[in-house]
C-alpha cells in the first residue's frame, strides 16, 4: 500500500506491515538508526494486516486495513494509539465492511478526524473513531486530509472526491 509508512521531520517513522499473519508496527525514534516493533490488534492472516498508518502527532496516530480477501465482514480494521504506537486500541466498528486500503488522521477544530477508505466506499469519525458515519460508497483507495478540513479521496476509474470538512 502507498499509506502504509508514515515520516515525521523530527526523525520518527512509523511503517504497518500485513499478510502472511502479520500487523505489526515497525517504529523509530532517531531517523532510522534503530527500530522497534509492536503487535496490533488488526486482524491477521495470509492477505490481511495493515494497510494505512498516519499520525497527526507523534503520540496520536492510526491504523487501518483488514482482509482483503473478505469483501463483506466487519472485521478489527481500525485501531489508534496515543504512546506513539506502543499501545494500539480498536476504533468501533466502521458503517462500511470489508478492508480499508487508505486512510487519514488529522486534528482540526479540537476534534479528531479519521477518515478511511476500501472498495466498500469511505467512513469519517469525527470523534477519533468511537463512532463513523459512511460518506460514499464508490471503491476507493486513497485518502488525503488537510488540518484546514480540505480533503480528497480516489479511487479506481479515475474516481476522484474532494471533502470539505467544516
Amino acid at each position: 500500500s502507498g499509506s502504509c509508512i508514515d515520516l515525521k521531520k523530527s526523525g520518527e517513522a512509523w511503517i504497518g506491515t500485513g499478510a502472511g499473519g502479520s500487523a505489526r508496527v515497525l517504529t523509530t525514534h532517531n531517523f532510522g538508526s534503530s527500530w522497534q516493533s509492536y503487535d496490533s490488534p488488526i486482524v491477521k492472516g495470509d492477505f490481511a494486516g495493515i494497510t494505512s498508518i498516519h499520525f497527526r502527532s507523534v503520540k496520536n496516530g492510526m491504523i487501518a486495513g483488514g482482509d482483503l480477501t473478505d469483501t463483506e465482514s466487519f472485521t478489527d480494521n481500525i485501531a489508534f494509539t496515543v504512546d506513539a504506537g506502543k499501545t494500539w486500541e480498536l476504533a468501533s466498528k466502521p458503517s462500511t465492511p470489508g478492508a480499508f486500503y487508505g486512510s487519514d488522521f488529522i486534528r482540526m477544530k479540537r476534534r479528531n478526524v479519521a477518515i478511511v477508505a476500501g472498495p466498500n466506499g469511505a467512513d469519517i469519525s469525527l470523534d477519533g473513531g468511537e463512532s463513523w458515519n459512511k460518506i460514499l460508497d464508490d471503491n476507493l483507495w486513497v485518502v488525503d486530509l488537510h488540518p484546514s478540513g480540505m480533503g480528497r479521496l480516489a479511487g479506481q476509474k479515475g474516481n476522484f472526491f474532494k471533502v470539505t470538512l467544516k
